[in-house]
């Protein structure tokens, strides 16, 4: 699959201390949404869509393994830090 997008996302601690473990809404859901991206984060991927109400997705991204191990702690309650990584679309 040919690669669409690459593009680096920053996640700060405002995206963190805004987020709450349990919830959809994520610090990676929080900073995709900061970049203007309407989208769901879902263990190990992301889906864009081209409106709230989310008829039509247009892309699946592959979260890293750094971003998978970043989610997989924050839900479990570990102390998280900021942190960027590259996603490829």
């Amino acid at each position: 699959m040919e690669c669409l997008n690459k593009f680096k996302l920053e996640v700060t601690a405002k995206h963190i201390s805004n987020a709450i473990v349990g919830t959809p809404n994520c610090p990676i859901k929080l900073a995709f949404q900061e970049m203007g991206f309407i989208c769901v984060v879902r263990r190990g991927y992301v889906d864009f869509y081209t409106s709230e109400i989310r008829h039509t997705k247009i892309v699946l991204g592959r979260l890293p393994t750094e971003a998978r191990r970043f989610i997989d702690a924050f839900d479990s309650g570990s102390t998280v830090k900021p942190f960027a990584f590259i996603i490829e679309l």
